[in-house]
Parts: C-alpha cells; sequence; structure tokens
C-alpha cells in the first residue's frame, strides 16, 4: 500500500528528521509510486552531496534516476543511473535500469549493451528477453529479434507482447522487397495477431485493424 507507505515514511523523514539513507530511498521509491516523482530530486540531492560511501551513492543515484524516468526526462535520469552503474559495477539492477532510460531515450544500441550484461548472469528472465528483442527490433535486426521472441513464447505462451512483436515482423517480411514468400508471412503474422486476440481479448484496436 504505497499512499500508507508514503505517510509513514514522510512522517518519519520529515517530523522525527530520521535520515538515514534507507529511510529516504524508500520515501523516494514511495513518491515515485504514487506519482509524486518531482519531488524526489529536493529530497535525495542534498544527502547525496554529503554521501562519501560509493555503494550508498549509487543507491541514491538509482532512485534519483528512477524519478527522473517518471518525470519523462530520459536524459538526465541515463545520467544518474550511469553514475549509479558506474559507482558500483556489480549491481544488475542499476544496469537493466540504466538500459530502461537508454530504450526510453531511443538509444538503443545502448540500452541493448545494458540488457545483454544482465541477461548474461541470468538467462531465465523472459521480461529481460523480450526487451533484448525490442531492442533489436527498434534496430531492424529482425533476424536476432524473432529467435529470441520464439524462445520466450516457448517459455510462456501467454506473453501477448512477445506474440504482437513477433507477428509486426512477420508483417515486415512480407512487405519486403526481397521476400521470396510473402503470402506464408502474412498467414504466420495473421495466426500471431488472432493469438494475441486469444490471449487478451481486450487487446488495442490496432490489432484488430491488422487482422483486417
Amino acid at each position: 500500500n504505497w499512499v500508507e507507505a508514503e505517510a509513514a515514511l514522510s512522517e518519519a523523514v520529515n517530523k522525527k528528521r530520521y535520515t538515514e539513507p534507507e529511510a529516504l530511498l524508500a520515501y523516494g521509491k514511495a513518491l515515485i509510486a504514487n506519482k509524486k516523482s518531482t519531488e524526489v530530486p529536493p529530497l535525495l540531492e542534498k544527502p547525496l552531496a554529503k554521501t562519501k560511501d560509493p555503494k550508498k551513492a549509487a543507491a541514491i543515484k538509482h532512485v534519483l534516476g528512477l524519478a527522473e524516468m517518471a518525470n519523462g526526462n530520459f536524459s538526465k535520469a541515463q545520467e544518474w543511473l550511469l553514475g549509479a552503474r558506474v559507482d558500483d559495477e556489480d549491481n544488475l539492477t542499476y544496469r537493466e535500469a540504466l538500459g530502461d532510460a537508454y530504450y526510453a531515450g531511443q538509444i538503443y544500441p545502448l540500452a541493448l549493451s545494458e540488457y545483454e550484461a544482465v541477461m548474461a548472469a541470468d538467462s531465465t528472465r523472459l521480461d529481460l528477453m523480450f526487451r533484448v528483442a525490442q531492442a533489436y527490433y527498434q534496430q531492424k535486426r529482425l533476424t536476432e529479434a524473432r529467435p529470441l521472441l520464439v524462445e520466450v513464447l516457448k517459455r510462456d505462451s501467454t506473453f501477448d507482447e512477445a506474440y504482437f512483436l513477433l507477428a509486426n515482423i512477420y508483417m515486415i517480411s512480407a512487405q519486403s522487397k526481397s521476400s521470396s514468400d510473402p503470402v506464408s508471412q502474412y498467414k504466420a503474422a495473421l495466426s500471431l495477431y488472432r493469438r494475441v486476440r486469444e490471449v487478451d481479448p481486450k487487446k488495442r484496436q490496432e490489432l484488430y485493424e491488422k487482422i483486417q
């Protein structure tokens, strides 16, 4: 319950002057969850300036980066999160968040680099595998995105976004001048779009337009 968490942490931080990093970071995360991310930089920037421990500084920069992501300031988020990654190079959470910031800022090669580093340490996460596929897709590296999406769907047959992205790849292949069999590509795309509808009947309107 983020609303109650924010209230309790606000009292701890503001009324009791509890300034330990753990309390401030928890308060910052509660503010982000409650769509009050603009309040996070004033809360954390001064404590950051006083912090001499690199790992504690990294934790603060991570939350500042998440706040700027929520604010839509992707370049600033990238700065904070890159700082967190540099201060604590072994923390994969910071690398993943930095990848998200690069992706949101449409810097796909750098996003891919961060995602792949995290995947090298943990290849079991389907959400991360899907984001790697998305980064490939955005760079038009479709032959690299496709097998990842197939693998995601082998492991989770309800992953509707993976069906949708794979269908889009088949559509692009069908429309390519180099396609040797566009009909089969369209059929594959149609099958996948229909599968999305089966998994999520309330899927977006563009899905129905594609099926038509």
